[in-house]
């Protein structure tokens, strides 16, 4: 590890134009990781948006299968109760 200390100097012994150039490439590489990191966030948060839609409509559709389904029953349980209803009237009348 001393090995490559040897071959870093520190910026007082550095020329001004060494020490401009240094800090503009280090503010363009700066500016290179916010943009990768907002668009990485960005794409989070579209991700959880379509993620967010999609779970709602999911949803949407469970609720409406659900009322289906329920007024399918209440259907046939109305249909079971008019025959059974039927079917007591025939014993009845034998």
């Amino acid at each position: 590890m001393k090995d490559n200390n040897k071959n870093l100097i520190p910026f007082n012994k550095r020329s001004k134009e060494e020490h401009i150039e240094i800090s503009r490439k280090g503010g363009i590489k700066s500016g290179e990781a916010r943009r990768k990191k907002r668009e990485q966030i960005d794409a989070i948060k579209l991700h959880n948006i379509a993620f967010k839609e999609e779970r709602e409509k999911n949803l949407e559709l469970q609720m409406n299968t659900i009322k289906l389904i329920t007024e399918l029953r209440n259907e046939a349980n109305q249909i079971l109760d008019d025959d059974l209803t039927l079917l007591i009237e025939l014993l009845k009348q034998i």
